[in-house]
C-alpha cells in the first residue's frame, strides 16, 4: 500500500482500515525485499486492527517502499502514521532476500517521516524480536494459546468456551488475549460473557469470539475440577479414595 510523489491528495491516502484478517506465510518472494504481511508507506492514519499474523517473512507490518523500481516510489511528505491495535503477531521470519535486520514483528524503515502507534497487541516468538524503530507500553508478549495453530485455527482457548467450527467447547486454560484489547474498542458483537472488553486477534468483536473465562495463571482450580474436561480425573480420584480409604466423596 504505497503513496508516492506529489500528485495525490491526502484524502485519497488516509484512514484505511485493515481488520479481521489472517496473514499466514506471506512475504515469501526471494527476489524482492519489499515483502511482509502489510507493506506500506505514504499513507496517513492507517488502522491495522484485530488481525492474526503467523509465519510472515520480513515483518508483519513494515514501513518501506521499493527502491529497485524504475519509478521513484518515495513519499514526499511527513507525518505518516500507522496504528497497530489488537493484533496477534507470531513466528515472524527473516526475509529471504537480504535477511539481515529482518524477522521483527514490526519494522519502521522510514523513521524520519513515518511512525507506528502500537496498542494492545500480542507478540510472541518472532525470530528477531518485536520492534525495529518502534515501541509500545501496552503490548503483551505471551503465548496467545490458539486452538490449533498447526491447522490455522486461530480461535483463542478459553475456560468459558470457544467455537471449534461446529459447536462451543471449553478448554482447561484461557488465552491471555481474551478481554485484553484496547479499552475503548467495541465489544458489542462478542457473544455471551464478553467481559465488557473485546479480545485481541482475528475474532475480537465478532460472534465467533471466545467467551470470557479464567485467564491463564489465574485458573480457579476448584471450578476446573468439576468441569467436563476433568471427568476422567474425578473418576480416578473417586477410585483412589474408595480403595485406599474406603471413603466416597
Amino acid at each position: 500500500m504505497l503513496g508516492y510523489g506529489n500528485s495525490y491528495p491526502r484524502e485519497e491516502a488516509e484512514n484505511v482500515h485493515i481488520h479481521h484478517n489472517i496473514f499466514y506465510s506471506t512475504g515469501t518472494n526471494p527476489n524482492i525485499d519489499w515483502v511482509g504481511g502489510i507493506v506500506t508507506s505514504g499513507f496517513y492514519n492507517t488502522l491495522v486492527e484485530n488481525n492474526v499474523f503467523d509465519d510472515t517473512y520480513h515483518a508483519a507490518i513494515v514501513h518501506m517502499y521499493p527502491t529497485d523500481a524504475s519509478t521513484d516510489l518515495s513519499p514526499k511528505d511527513t507525518g505518516y502514521t500507522t496504528i497497530i491495535r489488537n493484533n496477534i503477531i507470531v513466528n515472524t521470519l527473516q526475509r529471504k532476500k537480504g535477511p539481515d535486520g529482518t524477522g521483527y514483528a514490526v519494522i519502521n524503515s522510514l523513521p524520519e517521516t513515518h511512525s507506528f502507534v502500537l496498542e494492545n497487541n500480542c507478540l510472541y516468538n518472532n525470530s528477531a524480536g518485536n520492534y525495529n524503530n518502534a515501541s509500545s507500553t501496552s503490548n503483551i508478549c505471551v503465548d496467545p494459546h490458539f486452538a490449533n495453530e498447526k491447522n490455522h485455527d486461530y480461535h483463542l482457548k478459553s475456560t468459558g468456551g470457544r467455537l471449534n467450527g461446529k459447536t462451543w467447547v471449553k478448554d482447561t486454560v484461557s488465552s491471555p488475549c481474551i478481554d485484553a484489547a484496547y479499552p475503548d474498542s467495541d465489544y458489542s458483537k462478542e457473544p455471551g460473557n464478553s467481559g465488557n472488553r473485546t479480545n485481541i486477534g482475528r475474532y475480537g468483536n465478532t460472534e465467533w469470539a471466545s467467551i470470557s473465562g479464567n485467564r491463564l495463571g489465574y485458573v480457579v482450580w476448584w471450578n476446573q475440577l468439576f468441569s467436563p474436561e476433568w471427568k476422567t480425573f474425578r473418576l480416578l480420584l473417586k477410585m483412589f479414595f474408595l480403595f485406599c480409604f474406603n471413603v466416597l466423596y
